[in-house]
C-alpha cells in the first residue's frame, strides 16, 4: 500500500512541476511603465505672440537683410510613432550652413536627452513604427536611418528630386513625390522598390498617411480654391474638401491626420482641421503677418501637434530679425508652448 501511495505522490509532484515549468515558459512580465525625469514643461515656455507688421516699402531694391536671432533654426518636426515624448527635427546652424547640409536630431522630453542622428539632409523627415527615419539627402535621393544613427540606407538612385516621403502606419511602405520627366507620386516598399504610381497625386503636395490607407494632401490651381484633400488607396478615389482661401491665409503647405475622420492642415497664417465626412472646418491656431507656419506633425494618439513656426521682427527699413522655433500644443490648439531645445 505504501508503495502505491509513494507512486501516486510522485506522479502529482511531476505533473505539478511540469505545469509550473510550462507557466514559467509562457509568462511574460508586464512592461514596466516608464517614469519621466522631465516633462515638456521643463523644455518649453508658454507661447507669447508678438504681432507686428512687416513694412519694407522704404527698403528700395528688395535688399532686405535677414538677421538670425539664434544660432540654430529648427525645421520639419515629427513625433516618434511609438513614443510621443520623442520628437525628431532638422537643425540648421546659421553660422556654418551651406547648401542642404541640415542635421537630424531627436529630443526626448521625458529623459531630457538630445541625440544627433545624421547630417547631409536636404528636405523633410518622417519616422516609422519600425524606427526608421526617412529623408531627402543632399543628392536629392531618399535615404533612411535608425533613430540612433545606425544603418544608413539609400532607397532611391534616380530622378532629380525625391521629396516629402511619408511612411504608412505599418512602416512597410513609403509614399513620396519624384521629380523626373514627368513627375510622379510613388508608392514604394520599405527598401525603396516602386510598387505603384498614383497619377491623382502627381502634382499634389502629399504628406501623411492615415491608418486605413488614406493619404492627405493639398490641391488647387487658384488661391481662392486651394483646399485640403485626400486619396483613398483602397477605393482609388480622390476627395476634395472645402477650400481655404489662400488670399487670406496663404497656401496650404502641410497636412496630417488627427484621427481617421479629420485632416489637420497648415496654411501660412492659419492651422485648421477639416472633418472628411461633415466637412466642418475648425480653426486651431491663427498666425499673423510676422508669424508664419511651415510644417507640422500629429502624435500617434492624435492628442498633440508639433509645428515649425517662423517669427519675424522688423528693426529698421531693411533689417528683419528671424527665428525658426518648434511649438507644441494640444490638438485643439490649447496650451501652446515654444520648445527650448537643449544644445
Amino acid at each position: 500500500m505504501k508503495k502505491y501511495i509513494f507512486f501516486y505522490t510522485l506522479i502529482i509532484f511531476c505533473c505539478t512541476a511540469c505545469t509550473n515549468d510550462e507557466v514559467l515558459k509562457t509568462y511574460e512580465p508586464p512592461t514596466p511603465i516608464p517614469t519621466c525625469d522631465y516633462s515638456i514643461n521643463d523644455f518649453s515656455v508658454p507661447a507669447e505672440n508678438k504681432d507686428s507688421s512687416i513694412n519694407l516699402i522704404n527698403c528700395w531694391g528688395g535688399l532686405e537683410n535677414y538677421i538670425y536671432v539664434n544660432r540654430y533654426g529648427y525645421f520639419y518636426p515629427c513625433f516618434n510613432p511609438n513614443n510621443k515624448e520623442e520628437i525628431a527635427y532638422m537643425r540648421k546652424d546659421h553660422e556654418t550652413f551651406t547648401g542642404c547640409n541640415f542635421e537630424i536630431w531627436v529630443l526626448n522630453y521625458c529623459t531630457g536627452e538630445t541625440r544627433f542622428v545624421t547630417d547631409g539632409i536636404c528636405y523633410s523627415i518622417d519616422w516609422s513604427v519600425k524606427d526608421w527615419i526617412v529623408f531627402t539627402g543632399e543628392d536629392r535621393q531618399l535615404w533612411k536611418i535608425k533613430s540612433d544613427g545606425d544603418s544608413l540606407t539609400q532607397l532611391t538612385n534616380s530622378g532629380s528630386y525625391n521629396n516629402f516621403a511619408t511612411w504608412n502606419k505599418f512602416g512597410n511602405k513609403i509614399g513620396f513625390k519624384k521629380e523626373a520627366n514627368p513627375s510622379a507620386f510613388i508608392i514604394a516598399d520599405e527598401q525603396g522598390n516602386t510598387l505603384e504610381t498614383i497619377d491623382a497625386l502627381r502634382t499634389k503636395t502629399a504628406r501623411h498617411w492615415s491608418m486605413y490607407d488614406k493619404i492627405s494632401c493639398a490641391t488647387g490651381t487658384v488661391a481662392e480654391e486651394f483646399r485640403p484633400a485626400y486619396y483613398n488607396l483602397e477605393s482609388e478615389q480622390f476627395h476634395e474638401l472645402p477650400p481655404v482661401d489662400a488670399t487670406q491665409h496663404g497656401f496650404i503647405y502641410d497636412t496630417d491626420w488627427i484621427n481617421e475622420n479629420k485632416i489637420l492642415w497648415l496654411a501660412t497664417w492659419l492651422i485648421g482641421a477639416t472633418d472628411i465626412h461633415s466637412h466642418e472646418v475648425t480653426e486651431i491656431d491663427q498666425g499673423y503677418e510676422n508669424r508664419l507656419y511651415h510644417n507640422l506633425a500629429v502624435s500617434s494618439d492624435g492628442e498633440l501637434i508639433v509645428v515649425e513656426q517662423e517669427d519675424q521682427f522688423q528693426i529698421s527699413d531693411c533689417d528683419i530679425e528671424v527665428e525658426y522655433n518648434l511649438y507644441i500644443m494640444n490638438a485643439d490648439g490649447s496650451e501652446k508652448r515654444r520648445i527650448n531645445v537643449p544644445e
